[in-house]
């Protein structure tokens, strides 16, 4: 229920960047509504790309639940099982195909990966876009559209849901969705 109540405040907030022609001039070029996540707790494998463990799935369908009615029109994913995995419930559901982001690089280009997905949201300009990554990218996504430092994410962490409110200035409203963390069953970070 709060996050569904933060994403309506969110989209509240949107419109008066509509109603004031000074103000819908001066904002950014951001979707209307952009909301980051980190990918659900992935399984302990030996494997560089691990599935997500039982604990993930259910957060996968936690975030489906939670952005059922919140106007997604666009999944942007990396080219990791988990990112997949914690965005499937939401795009099936909603019949949508996932933008995929390469990161896969050897080492990861991460300047070079953040540019694109922040391309790839400011490409989209119907509905609201979720961004599902990693501790090392949402950081960097978030500023590269605009908003503020937001920190490190801890490997421990993840029930956080950004989102990203457009307007004169890009403001971030950081609520969580799922078990929280303390009572996560995280099989690996």
């Amino acid at each position: 229920m709060l996050v569904k109540f933060l994403i309506a405040l969110a989209a509240a907030k949107l419109l008066v960047g509509f109603v004031s022609p000074a103000l819908a001039q001066a904002s950014t070029d951001l979707a209307p509504l952009v909301i980051l996540v980190r990918h659900a707790e992935k399984a302990c494998t030996n494997s560089d790309d691990p599935p997500l463990s039982q604990a993930g799935k259910k957060r996968a369908e936690a975030l489906a639940a939670a952005l059922a009615s919140a106007g997604v029109r666009r999944v942007i994913t990396t080219d990791f099982r988990r990112t997949n995995e914690t965005a499937g419930p939401l795009a099936q559901a909603l019949a949508l195909q996932p933008v995929i982001i390469n990161l896969k690089n050897d080492p990861p280009d991460l300047p070079s990966h953040i540019g694109r997905v922040v391309y790839a949201v400011r490409a989209s300009n119907e509905g609201a876009v979720l961004v599902v990554g990693h501790t090392v990218t949402i950081p960097g996504i978030i500023v590269g559209l605009g908003g503020p430092d937001m920190g490190e994410i801890s490997e421990s962490e993840y029930s956080n849901l950004f989102v990203l409110v457009g307007g004169p200035k890009i403001r971030v409203v950081r609520s969580h969705y799922g078990v929280s963390d303390h009572n996560s069953q995280a099989d690996c970070n």
